[in-house]
């Protein structure tokens, strides 16, 4: 009985495990063998760009270009007008005058003549034009002759005295200091550093003006040269 009851468990034993070798035994066996690489994929999409680094520091200065082009001439405004230059030197004798001149007005003051020949011009030509018809620039020596200039002619009148050698002192054309002057009061001023020559105004009083300005031309002359 002992016997029959242990070939009956034994019996289930190998009936419980048959199924689980079964399957042991049908199970494939596994293969290592290795696979071939596969193909590269694409590339990525680009990643955003970074941030701005630091701004570095400044480098050494490169060495001096060459000189450029000179640029286009401005147009500035005039300048101040400078001071007057150094008298230059004596020109040449002018040809000889025919010695006549047509007179419009001729009247005697004491021992000379005024004569004009109704001409207005700068200083410069009133003294050639008097010279060349045998006298000079009217200049008057006393009170009678200053005042007569101006009663006789009615207009500014120039008068044989500059101060272009020395600012002040007045001299008629051959270099002589006058021995009589009849300034306006406040005169002479050499008004913007430009009045160097005398004329006669109202009451026949004098005033120093600029040498280009045309005024009234009267000649002076002597009794012996005419």
């Amino acid at each position: 009985m002992l016997i029959l009851t242990l070939f009956i468990k034994l019996l289930l034993t190998v009936l419980l495990l048959l199924p689980l070798i079964g399957a042991d035994l049908q199970a494939p066996a596994e293969l290592s063998c290795p696979a071939p690489a596969g193909v590269p994929g694409n590339n990525g999409l680009p990643g955003r760009d970074g941030r701005d680094g630091q701004e570095g520091r400044a480098g050494a200065p490169g060495p001096k270009g060459e000189k450029g082009d000179p640029g286009p001439k401005g147009e500035g405004p005039p300048g101040l007008k400078g001071p007057i230059g150094p008298e230059g030197q004596k020109g040449d004798t002018g040809a000889p005058g025919n010695g006549q001149m047509i007179v419009h007005i001729f009247i005697k003051v004491g021992m000379k003549y005024f004569v004009s020949n109704g001409w207005s011009d700068t200083f410069d030509a009133g003294l050639k034009i008097c010279r060349e018809a045998g006298g000079k620039l009217a200049l008057p020596e006393n009170n009678e002759e200053s005042h007569t200039l101006k009663e006789m002619f009615s207009k500014i009148t120039w008068i044989n005295a500059t101060d272009r050698k020395k600012e002040g002192s007045f001299v008629d054309s051959e270099g002589r200091a006058l021995n009589f002057t009849k300034w306006k009061t406040g005169e002479p001023n050499n008004s913007n550093n430009e009045e160097h020559c005398v004329t006669v105004v109202d009451n026949g009083i004098w005033n120093d003006v600029p040498c280009d300005r045309k005024y009234f031309i009267v000649c002076e002359f002597n009794e012996v040269s005419l």
